[in-house]
């Protein structure tokens, strides 16, 4: 998992986006 985001992270360019992907993550957690 963890892997994978730092992938993720490195591909993005801007940090926009990953300000984004981060909300995202956050949202999937609150539904747990």
């Amino acid at each position: 998992m963890l892997r994978s985001l730092l992938n993720l992270k490195t591909k993005t360019r801007s940090s926009f986006e990953w300000m984004l992907l981060e909300l995202r993550h956050k949202r999937y957690l609150t539904r747990f």
